[in-house]
């Protein structure tokens, strides 16, 4: 199912209004969006009940999701919003909410079991843009509306697992382990917690990627997949369950780097015959982005892709941090932590802490922390060099 983050495309031009009650444009356009989600929800019940005569239906449709849109409605009169929510059922003017609208109803109307996931789904969306609401705003008076509504949900959520309970067994999540083979693949493995899946489908996503990608899809009670030809890059790892009625929870994910033996070997797999003893230089900047090929391999990176971003530097209280992968099995990298003042000068930093944050088949993630101390250290970095 679509997951449907804020809306937020629309402009709301008009916000102040009499009685010098202002509100911001965010919060005009979250209360107008969140009017027309709770009209989702009671549409989407009222017509689940109409095709399966299930009261939990009725009931949370024709009475708490009603009293949630005339809620909602006292803060657009409150702030002389202009509502554009239609009267008719199953219609919106929000692009988003109008397709997640006809997307529940073909999965509702398939069966008594699918309608009852429809209603969770639906609920867990309420709980979570009104989080995402109530964390973008200092306005009191919608803090407290939307959360009643966000109790509201939570208890519609506990009805319909409850409902669910006796019908159905929800899809978990499975744990998930990996492991680099000789030859470069990494094998996926996980448990299967569950009996009611009729297949596992294995997802990866680049480092600095938020999209994920499905590569493989087993059967049921299936427990590993090969990646048989793994990224050059870092890449993280997730397996789902799936039947008929839903997509499980995804597991936690986890990390893995295709396996090198040393830089002339990444070289050679990266880098065509007759560009290895020129672009495929150790001291070449082969995507120009700042980060020699070195340093491409030593941190997990692609060559012939610019970096996204390999390190994270934050300040916590009196101490700088960063956090980069780093690539584990070979004998040619040495990693060192930096210290600068201006960027022009770098010392060695000699009390620096390290953590391993994740790690995985080829590759760990490192945190490392200095103390801020009496020099007044603003940057911190690491830095690889041959042994």
């Amino acid at each position: 199912m679509k997951k449907l983050s804020l809306y937020l495309g629309a402009v709301v031009s008009a916000v102040l209004v009499s009685s010098a009650i202002a509100i911001t444009p965010l919060d005009a356009t979250n209360v107008l969006f969140i009017k027309q989600e709770e009209k989702l929800a009671r549409d989407v019940y009222l017509a689940l009940y109409d095709k399966w005569g299930q009261n939990i239906f009725r009931n949370i449709g024709t009475q708490s999701e009603q009293q949630h849109m005339d809620s909602v409605d006292v803060l657009i009169r409150t702030y002389s919003l202009v509502d554009t929510t239609p009267a008719e059922r199953g219609k919106f003017t929000i692009p988003e909410l109008q397709a997640l609208h006809d997307q529940l109803m073909a999965k509702g109307n398939r069966s008594l079991i699918d309608a009852l996931l429809v209603g969770i789904l639906i609920e867990e969306v309420d709980i979570r843009d009104l989080q995402t609401a109530m964390d973008s705003t200092r306005d009191s008076v919608i803090l407290t509306v939307f959360n009643n509504l966000q109790n509201g949900s939570r208890n519609h959520l506990v009805a319909f697992n409850n409902v669910l309970a006796p019908l159905y067994t929800r899809l978990a999540a499975p744990t998930l382990s990996l492991l680099a083979t000789n030859d470069g693949e990494i094998e996926i493995a996980w448990n299967d917690p569950a009996n009611n899946e009729n297949a596992f489908w294995v997802e990866r996503r680049l480092v600095g990627s938020l999209v994920w990608e499905r590569i493989g899809q087993v059967s049921a009670n299936t427990t590993s997949f090969t990646d048989a030809t793994p990224p050059i890059e870092v890449a993280h790892y997730r397996v789902l369950a799936t039947n008929v009625y839903e997509i499980g929870p995804a597991s936690s994910e986890a990390i893995g780097l295709r396996a090198f033996a040393s830089y002339q070997e990444w070289r050679d797999a990266v880098f065509l015959e007759q560009e290895r003893e020129t672009l495929g230089l150790p001291g070449i900047d082969a995507d120009n982005d700042g980060l020699v090929n070195f340093a491409e391999y030593a941190f997990g990176l692609n060559p012939r892709v610019a970096a996204w971003e390999s390190a994270f530097v934050t300040r916590e209280y009196t101490r700088l941090s960063t956090s980069a992968y780093r690539r584990t099995g070979t004998g040619d990298l040495q990693f060192h932590n930096l210290t600068s003042t201006d960027l022009l000068t770098w010392r060695k930093a000699s009390d620096a802490e390290e953590s391993v944050v994740a790690s995985g088949p080829g590759v760990r993630r490192t945190k490392v922390s200095v103390d801020l101390g009496t020099n007044q250290i603003l940057f911190l970095r690491t830095v690889v060099e041959a042994p």
